[in-house]
């Protein structure tokens, strides 16, 4: 089995919209781990209600071109599809993401990918949020297995700057929202 593990640390980044505290990555045969703590100057319940408010994910997070609601499972529990779109160079891929979300409580949520309607084997997100002074820890991690070819001399490394890309844009809306000025 062939281990790569690549902790790409960015303590503290200054990302112009919140703050990555800590990123990594660590891929091992075709499943990726990634994982993100950001700062944000926002109170929790906005931020919860920001990444929960699953229609308007297109506005908050440039990457998500559409996200639908496609069935509610219960209190707090959704079915939802979104399509990505990642561009590196000239190069840009649609993703299509069925998920299973689950608002476990009201600071964590998690996220299980449903293979076979989705461009991907496997896959479970979670968010914790930790209230801190003056706004909030998010606490984002991820296992995902593509059903489709990532390069594998840059696949991790450009994974993982798309990641922190969507975390700073969608800090960065959040606090806009926060401060009265988002849209």
């Amino acid at each position: 089995m062939r281990r790569l593990f690549l902790c790409l640390l960015l303590v503290p980044w200054d990302a112009g919209g919140g703050e990555i505290l800590d990123s990594s990555i660590a891929v091992d045969d075709g499943q990726y781990r990634v994982a993100v703590t950001a700062r944000i100057d926002a109170p929790p319940r906005v931020v919860y209600d920001t990444i929960t408010d699953f229609p308007g994910l297109p506005e908050v997070t440039p990457a998500i071109i559409a996200a639908e609601v496609l069935q509610v499972l219960g209190p707090g529990r959704h079915r939802i599809e979104t399509i990505t779109e990642a561009c590196i160079l000239i190069f840009c891929k649609r993703v299509k993401q069925v998920q299973d979300v689950e608002q476990q409580d009201a600071w964590r949520i998690e996220a299980v990918t449903l293979p076979g309607v989705s461009d991907f084997k496997s896959g479970l997100a979670r968010w914790r949020l930790v209230s801190v002074e003056g706004g909030t820890e998010l606490h984002f991690s991820q296992l995902f297995e593509p059903d489709f070819w990532v390069p594998a001399v840059i696949g991790p490394w450009m994974i993982e700057r798309l990641l922190l890309k969507e975390v700073v844009a969608t800090t960065a809306y959040i606090e806009r929202r926060n401060a009265g000025v988002a849209h």
